[in-house]
């Protein structure tokens, strides 16, 4: 995702074909900081067994589908892909 402007046009156009109204900034920035939150905890595990413990990729899996539409923000969508990309790294590691 090297262009952010970019990301956030094709958002700008899934919410307007899905007639969906703007997040509002603080409720997308707080779901960025949660995301963030578990892409750490994802990315500090240093065996297999540490990532399971807890629960950690349920409840990541099910705070995604508790974003709904709101995945449709450009930063909460780029914050999904960032800690995808980090979970998928981090099973590939271990």
């Amino acid at each position: 995702m090297q262009d952010p402007s970019h990301l956030q046009k094709v958002c700008s156009h899934f919410r307007s074909y899905l007639n969906l109204e703007e997040l509002p900034s603080e409720k997308a920035d707080a779901y960025q900081r949660n995301l963030d939150q578990f892409r750490g905890k994802i990315a500090a595990c240093d065996s297999f067994e540490s990532l399971m413990r807890g629960d950690k990729i349920e409840h990541f899996r099910a705070y995604k589908y508790h974003l709904g539409t709101a995945t449709f923000d450009h930063k909460v969508y780029r914050a999904v892909i960032e800690a995808n990309l980090v979970l998928k790294n981090t099973v590939q590691k271990l």
